[in-house]
Order: structure tokens, then C-alpha cells, then sequence
């Protein structure tokens, strides 16, 4: 990891991190999420989508632009844990991992049903292997 607090994040300065990239890359996983296939007009407003739990070590998705990291998720108590995702949007962001061992990372998806107070969620857990 290079030195900076921006990257303190991740880990210490120095120290490895695993990371799927926001761009699309041969070889690696391409990670994102999507409601591509959620019509407009569903759900009232943005859909939710929240980190639920992670284990196996720190994980964090962020984005970069101009260098700088913003960060989206973190499995720490106090980082981020939620954010919206518009009807037919996808997104591609980094996903990093701090070790080099089996994830399990649980997130939750919800949405007002357009016309009701009706909220529906989903919960689902992805597993990811990080190899050294």
C-alpha cells in the first residue's frame, strides 16, 4: 500500500492489500452491482443496498477519480455500510481485502413498492477466495 491517509483505509502503509479494480481487467473478476433488470416505476425512489456483515478480514469497496479514494463500504464498525442504487443502474467499483483467505460478505437490497409503503428486501451472501 502506498503511504498516505487517504489509503489508511485498507491497511498500514507498506502492507499488502488485494484488490479487484473498478475498470475491467483480463483475468480478474470484475466485480459491481446492478438493478439492471428493475423496471422504472417499481420501487418508489432508489433502492438500498447495504453491507450486512463480512467475514474472514476487512474488506472495503471504493471508488477513485482524480486519485483520490472514496470509500463506499467498509466492514469496520465505523465505515460506510449503505448506499443507493437507482432502477436500471449498474456500477463497477474496487473491492479490496486486507488478507489472503475466504470471505463471506452479506449484503441486503430494499425498495419502497412504487404507490404502497411496502418495503421488499432480499439478503444474499457472496463468498470470495483471495489466493496469494
Amino acid at each position: 500500500m502506498p503511504s498516505g491517509a487517504q489509503w489508511s483505509f485498507l491497511c498500514p502503509a507498506g502492507s499488502t492489500a488485494w484488490v479487484l479494480p473498478q475498470s475491467q481487467v483480463a483475468g480478474l473478476l470484475w466485480a459491481g452491482w446492478n438493478a439492471t433488470d428493475v423496471g422504472t416505476g417499481v420501487f418508489s425512489g432508489s433502492l438500498s443496498l447495504q453491507l450486512v456483515s463480512v467475514t474472514g478480514g476487512q474488506f472495503s469497496v471504493y471508488q477513485t477519480a482524480l486519485g483520490a479514494p472514496t470509500v463506499l463500504f467498509h466492514s469496520r464498525a465505523s465505515g460506510p455500510d449503505t448506499q443507493n442504487l437507482a432502477p436500471g443502474a449498474h456500477t463497477h467499483r474496487n473491492w479490496a481485502f486486507n488478507t489472503a483467505t475466504t470471505y463471506k460478505i452479506t449484503f441486503r437490497v430494499s425498495g419502497t413498492l412504487a404507490g404502497t409503503s411496502t418495503v421488499k428486501s432480499a439478503q444474499d451472501t457472496v463468498t470470495f477466495q483471495v489466493l496469494k
